[in-house]
């Protein structure tokens, strides 16, 4: 392995781990006898993120995935309907008038969508950790259980005629690349080190999708409903993939202050307390 890669590496875990208080252990395999140079094969790293870097991707993930979530169409319409006859004394004589009021109409539907247990059931795997262009690059992937709700009434002039729902469970899954610049501020001596965290390329997809619960009915109505949630879903997903590396590098910009290292603190840290003076 280059020596500039190993160092690269060293800095950015010695950082993270100054600043977050934790360990960040990097496993760099030894060359074997008679392997092949760095240049003729790819540099692969298996390594332990420290928990306060496993927050920061889930905090991100969390923003960009669908969470509390709902879609209605429909819901709540109500028509004009005839209610009666009022009758108004006019002197001696009766008059008669028609009364209305508003009801409930139409197929109403409702989907919402929300994530399971994102506190503690989110999968974080941090992977194929390389050297590209002075970068330390990784492949980030999060894994996350969701809940999707779907139910239709049918009305009619406040009759309700029908009313199904269906519950889905789904796991989603972001992938990003994320490639981590580290800099130095020669202005200052001794220089502050930050690192620049970017994400260059990001997708958001479905997993897997399995309808859990749904009402009593048969036929085509009941078949309409499961496709209409896993389409809400799917609809969801697609708005969210346009902007996605750029929502997500705009969170990472975010925490620039928190990358950013003073060097004599740093290595005043390294060096430990100043011993005591002999007596």
């Amino acid at each position: 392995m280059a020596p500039c890669f190993r160092f690269l590496l060293a800095l950015i875990a010695s950082a993270f781990a100054f600043e977050c208080q934790c360990s960040w252990a990097v496993e760099i395999p030894a060359p074997s006898p008679g392997a092949s140079s760095p240049a003729a094969s790819p540099i692969t790293e298996t390594f332990t993120p420290s928990p306060e870097f496993q927050q920061l991707i889930t905090r991100l993930a969390r923003e960009q995935l669908p969470d509390k979530y709902e879609k209605t169409k429909n819901w709540g319409k109500t028509t004009r309907v005839f209610d009666g006859w009022k009758l108004e004394r006019d002197g001696l004589r009766l008059e008669t008038r028609r009364r209305f009021k508003q009801a409930n109409d139409g197929a109403w539907q409702k989907y919402s969508i929300e994530l399971l247990d994102p506190e503690n059931s989110f999968e974080l795997r941090v992977a194929n950790l390389r050297h590209r262009e002075g970068q330390a690059v990784c492949d980030v992937t999060v894994v996350a259980a969701a809940r999707i709700h779907g139910r239709h009434i049918q009305w009619e002039n406040g009759v309700q005629l029908l009313s199904i729902g269906a519950v889905a469970d789904a796991r989603l899954q972001l992938r990003a690349e994320l490639a981590v610049t580290p800099k130095l501020d020669v202005s200052k001596f001794p220089p502050d080190f930050s690192l620049e965290p970017r994400i260059t390329q990001a997708d958001l997809d479905i997993l897997n999708f399995r309808i859990q619960r749904i009402s009593h009915f048969g036929g085509p109505v009941v078949k309409s409903l499961s496709s209409s949630v896993r389409e809400v879903l799917e609809d969801k997903i697609a708005d969210s993939r346009p902007q996605l590396v750029e929502r997500l590098n705009k969170s990472l910009a975010k925490q620039d202050s928190k990358l950013r290292f003073s060097a004599s603190d740093w290595l005043t840290t390294l060096k430990g307390p100043p011993a005591e003076p002999t007596r």
